[in-house]
């Protein structure tokens, strides 16, 4: 769930999710947040988060749209998947025997029947059934084409609201860190200004930084480690300036400039969202 929704169970087991608003605080009042705004989760009873929980297609369209998603656009990802968890040793690239000291272990995501993933694909025409190498183990997985509508928010209403929040759908690599691409250096520190997108940043829910790696087989060498901000992350933005299909454009694009910080970042799909309503 984004990182402005919070999930708790009941003595049932029963989940809800409630939501933080992005509020000014009281005068009197002060922290380290850097912006106008804080993310608050005001609660008339106390309750203790929990994790492990999904939207559902349901509930992400209500979200999108200003919504609460309620208990039934919740599913745990116990529900979907298994991990599987297996051992393996390092073999020597001469004799191909095991090494000695290089015992390790890997994870993988094991799904329950009926589930998998969506995926679309633009300039190829990739087959309408049958078998494909996925991940990076090549475990092998079934392919199956399929007609499906991505939920979208209602860019007309929020260009005409003049305010929206920007969440992170994959980890977001940025100049400034925490800071999306598109705000302005020292003296305009607030501003947004990407893809004929124009507004100001007013608040923010991001979570702990993450750090990310891997392999570049082209130079066969471990990529730089580099920290981004979590997938989840929610950006309120106001006095928001945008037509529809400005809008539309910067879900397209993704946080990136016109000249790319990253193209092979870019490609591998960081920097990606989606833009919700703000009631």
């Amino acid at each position: 769930p984004p990182a402005d929704l919070s999930i708790v169970e009941n003595h049932a087991g029963r989940p809800s999710a409630r939501r933080a608003e992005a509020l000014r605080l009281a005068a009197g009042l002060a922290s380290s947040v850097p912006l106008p705004r804080h993310a608050v989760l005001a609660e008339t009873t106390r309750a203790k988060a929990t994790s492990g929980y999904w939207l559902t297609e349901s509930g992400w369209a209500l979200y999108l749209h200003g919504e609460l998603p309620t208990a039934h656009d919740l599913v745990k990802s116990s529900d979907l998947w298994r991990v599987d968890e297996r051992i393996g040793v390092g073999l020597a690239a001469t004799t191909r025997s095991a090494e000695e000291g290089k015992l390790f272990s890997t994870q993988a995501i094991a799904f329950l029947p009926g589930v998998g993933l969506l995926a679309s694909v633009h300039g190829a025409m990739p087959p309408a059934d049958g078998l494909l190498r996925l991940g990076g183990d090549g475990r092998g997985a079934a392919i199956h084409s399929i007609e499906y509508n991505v939920p979208r928010p209602d860019y007309g209403a929020i260009s005409e609201s003049r305010r929206c929040r920007l969440i992170l759908s994959t980890p977001g690599l940025f100049t400034q860190g925490w800071l999306p691409n598109g705000i302005g250096q020292e003296g305009n520190g607030d501003h947004f200004d990407l893809c004929g997108v124009r507004g100001r940043l007013v608040g923010a829910a991001v979570p702990r930084a993450e750090t990310i790696s891997g392999w570049d087989l082209a130079t066969w060498s471990p990529k730089p480690a580099q920290r981004v901000a979590p997938t989840g992350s929610v950006y309120w933005l106001d006095e928001l300036d945008a037509t529809p299909e400005a809008l539309e454009r910067l879900a397209r694009q993704g946080l990136w400039s016109e000249t790319c910080e990253d193209d092979a970042r870019r490609a591998e799909g960081f920097n990606r969202l989606a833009l919700a309503a703000w009631r």
